[in-house]
């Protein structure tokens, strides 16, 4: 009995196995047969149009006319409104920033004009001492001579200690012999150049002239000198003397004296200049007078107000250490210098 029910429960699995498999293989022969694009989604198309424009008919004129059928116009399709575009909103137009006002340029300020060199002014002259009036002696009168004086007595000299004594004369001779007493013009001269507390003007510049030499001639012991004019124009020393010149003309005319203005002077007064290496003025002399004292130092003051000059070029120190310039001035009234 056992063995019949393990039987038919073998073969009822064995069924359901088969039907499985019959099932499974079922579906997939179907799935198989089945086109793919049966799985895929499809959209309608669209449907197209196609227009075609034919040539226009030329008209043949009949010999009799028929009564020309008027065409039947088929009615337009009018297109389909294409949708207009919304207009899209215009942006607005960002705030500009405000410029910041610019600060006004500063006008420009006129150019100054160059300061005119300011002339130096003109050392007034020393004014030369005036020697004191000397007071007018008065004469002393005479006194006549009287038998009565008293001689006078002579202390002898100490050499002559041995020898007598000599005898005095008679007063009448004694008074005879008595040089005469000077007068008051023979006592004025004696007065002016015996007096050691005076010195008249004269003898004053004598004094400072030779000073003033015997100091040039001690500066100038192993000085090389050189001498030149201002005609000399092809030597180194005269083109300096050259530049010398026109600056001394341009200082000259900036500081005219007055004194030039009022006189009227064909010549004037004769310099001589010593310049030093360096361009320093080391001296100023007058060789010759132009007749007229403060005219003479005028040019004088001229050429210290000049001063410095340029110093020597290299081929000019080769030759002199000192450089003496001998330059002719004249003062023409309309105020113009010439130092030529």
């Amino acid at each position: 009995m056992s063995h019949i029910a393990q039987s038919a429960m073998n073969d009822a699995g064995y069924r359901w196995t088969l039907a499985l498999i019959m099932a499974l293989g079922l579906h997939g022969a179907v799935l198989f047969i089945m086109p793919m694009d049966r799985w895929t989604f499809r959209f309608p198309t669209p449907q197209r149009f196609e227009v075609a424009l034919l040539p226009p008919e030329t008209a043949v004129l009949p010999s009799t006319p028929k009564p020309v059928s008027k065409p039947i116009s088929e009615p337009e399709i009018e297109p389909a409104p294409v949708p207009k575009p919304e207009p899209k909103p215009a942006p607005k137009p960002e705030p500009k920033p405000v410029p910041k006002p610019e600060p006004e340029p500063e006008p420009a300020s006129a150019p100054k004009p160059a300061p005119k060199p300011e002339p130096k002014p003109i050392p007034k002259p020393v004014p030369k001492p005036v020697p004191k009036p000397i007071p007018k002696l008065e004469p002393k009168p005479v006194p006549k001579p009287e038998s009565k004086l008293r001689p006078k007595m002579v202390k002898p000299v100490a050499e002559n200690k041995s020898s007598p004594p000599t005898p005095l004369p008679p007063a009448g001779e004694r008074s005879a012999r008595l040089p005469p007493k000077p007068t008051d013009s023979a006592k004025r001269p004696k007065t002016l150049t015996s007096s050691p507390g005076r010195l008249n003007s004269s003898a004053l510049l004598s004094q400072v002239a030779r000073l003033e030499t015997e100091h040039q001639r001690q500066q100038s012991a192993g000085v090389r000198t050189q001498r030149v004019t201002l005609t000399d124009t092809r030597s180194m020393a005269g083109f300096y003397a050259a530049d010398w010149a026109r600056k001394v003309t341009r200082v000259g005319e900036m500081n005219f004296p007055d004194v030039a203005r009022r006189l009227s002077l064909s010549t004037g007064p004769l310099l001589e200049v010593a310049i030093r290496a360096d361009g320093s003025l080391r001296e100023v002399r007058i060789l010759r007078s132009s007749g007229n004292a403060e005219l003479d130092q005028a040019a004088r003051r001229i050429v210290k107000l000049a001063a410095p000059y340029p110093p020597f070029s290299a081929n000019l120190r080769q030759q002199a250490d000192l450089l003496r310039i001998e330059s002719p001035w004249r003062f023409d009234p309309g105020g113009r210098v010439r130092a030529r």
